[in-house]
Order: structure tokens, then C-alpha cells, then sequence
């Protein structure tokens, strides 16, 4: 009987075991850098959305700078244009405490701005009108609307004069109050 080609170290195929066990440590190698490749790949999927995630970010944040700029450019406009005005203008932040009174509030309500800042300018308002006036005021800073009011003040010298308050609430690009600019004015002159 003639002897078969193979032996008891060799598989059917004529392949040695040992090229079979080099094969197999060669897949798995294969296998494991296809595993290692398929992370890489989406962890790289994963680092282009950050890095347009990010690109947006620094957009916006740009973009805010921008507004920010914009906003302050507005800002000092209107505080020259109330600062140079002949008419009585004064400016309140959100809360409604005096930030700015022009030279013709303070010559109409004959009080500097040190006594107007702040709360101090409703020293200013006729004591039998002052909680109404107040009252009002509070009213219009917390529902962020207009205000709009006559009533009489307290002249140092000139004694009770008559006028009419109106204030505007100024607000930011997300439509929240940031300050009132406003103008008093005698009535009946």
C-alpha cells in the first residue's frame, strides 16, 4: 500500500502547522488592527465634529464680540447726545436708579448729580407726590415699559414746578432691559 504524502504534523492541505498557527496569529493581527482602524475612524469622525462644534463656538463668541462693540458704540452715542441736548435728559440702569442726569436736568430740578444718583433723585419729587411717582416708576422697571407721569418737583430756589417724566426702556439683542434713557420737562411754559 503506497504511504500517504503527509504526515502526522502536517494538515490535509499540505500546509504545516506551524504556517497554520503563523496564519492564524496573522489574522488575528489583521483583526486587531482592523479593530484598532475602526476606532481611529470614529474617533475621528468624533474630532471633526468637535472641531466644528468649536469653529461654531468661536463664531458666535466673535460674533457677540462684535455686538458687544456695536452696543458701546451705541452706548456713548446716546450718553453724548443726552450729555450735549438743551433738553433735560437722564438715564437710569434696569432697576431704575439714576446713572446719568444732563447739566439741563440738574439746572431743572436744581440738584448736582451726586444727589441724583442712584435713588436720590426722588428727593427731588414733591413730598405729597413722591410714593405715587415711585410707586409708578417701580412699576414701569419691573413690567419693562414705558413710564410716563406728571407731577411736581421741589425747586431749591423756584420752589413747586410742574413737569412730565417719560422714560424708554433700552434693551440688548436678547430683548432684556438693560437701562432707561428719559427726558423731564416743565408743563405749562
Amino acid at each position: 500500500m503506497p504511504e500517504s504524502s503527509h504526515t502526522m504534523d502536517q494538515s490535509p492541505w499540505l500546509v504545516g502547522d506551524h504556517v497554520l498557527a503563523w496564519i492564524a496569529k496573522v489574522t488575528g493581527a489583521l483583526a486587531g488592527l482592523a479593530g484598532a482602524f475602526a476606532l481611529l475612524w470614529k474617533t475621528w469622525r468624533k474630532a471633526k465634529e468637535v472641531i466644528v462644534i468649536a469653529g461654531r463656538f468661536v463664531q458666535a463668541v466673535e460674533a457677540l464680540e462684535v455686538l458687544a462693540v456695536e452696543q458701546q458704540k451705541t452706548a456713548t452715542a446716546v450718553h453724548l447726545v443726552c450729555a450735549l441736548s438743551d433738553q433735560p435728559f437722564w438715564r437710569a440702569d434696569k432697576d431704575g436708579f439714576c446713572t446719568f442726569a444732563n447739566a439741563a436736568y440738574q439746572k431743572l430740578v436744581g440738584r448736582a448729580m451726586d444727589e441724583l444718583a442712584g435713588a436720590g433723585w426722588s428727593q427731588v419729587v414733591h413730598p405729597q407726590e413722591r410714593n405715587e411717582v415711585m410707586d409708578s416708576w417701580r412699576e414701569a422697571c419691573h413690567a419693562g415699559r414705558d413710564f410716563y407721569i406728571e407731577f411736581r418737583i421741589v425747586h431749591p430756589r423756584e420752589g413747586a414746578i410742574n413737569v412730565r417724566a417719560k422714560g424708554f426702556p433700552v434693551r440688548d439683542g436678547r430683548g432684556q432691559v438693560v437701562e432707561y434713557i428719559g427726558s423731564t420737562s416743565r408743563v405749562g411754559t
